[in-house]
């Protein structure tokens, strides 16, 4: 029984440092955090089935624990951004980039509630016109170097 409620637990370490890497990068070395909700989402499955519920509804409920507050990224709202707006920055730039703009835009993502339902309200939209319009301003001031795809560098 130890040993099962371990593995839960090892279950939701893994997933949870997976997705802090991807969308959290700054979150990646919070081990309270991650140890915190590994067990707690690892318990709730757990007690959720014992008490009868089928294990897709308990694996639900776990995630939902596990990622709570955590579903907004401001990390992977800069990366589809770039992505989206300005695809010929190389991706071996893009991480150490949106790193620097998280930073340098804190000021705007403060102006916002950054909770889980952002996503469903119309502040998203304002947000994500507030942060084209500094993403723009900064390539403007600070250009990166880029090759356009299907074409070799330019060489003199």
């Amino acid at each position: 029984m130890k040993n099962d409620h371990a593995a839960d637990t090892e279950h939701y370490r893994r997933r949870l440092e997976a997705f802090l890497q991807e969308r959290h990068p700054r979150l990646v070395h919070a081990r309270q955090l991650i140890e915190t909700r590994s067990r707690a989402a690892a318990s709730l499955y757990r007690k959720s089935v014992a008490a009868g519920e089928d294990t897709l509804r308990a694996a639900t409920r776990a995630d939902a624990l596990l990622y709570e507050g955590l579903i907004f990224s401001k990390f992977d709202t800069l990366c589809c951004l770039l992505s989206i707006d300005y695809p010929l920055v190389p991706p071996e730039k893009q991480r150490s980039l949106v790193m620097e703009l998280e930073k340098r835009f804190t000021g705007i993502f403060d102006r916002y509630n950054l909770d889980d339902g952002i996503y469903g309200r119309e502040e998203y939209r304002h947000l994500l016109a507030e942060l084209s319009a500094a993403l723009r301003l900064y390539l403007e001031q600070h250009p990166l170097p880029v090759c356009r795809r299907g074409r070799p560098p330019h060489r003199r």
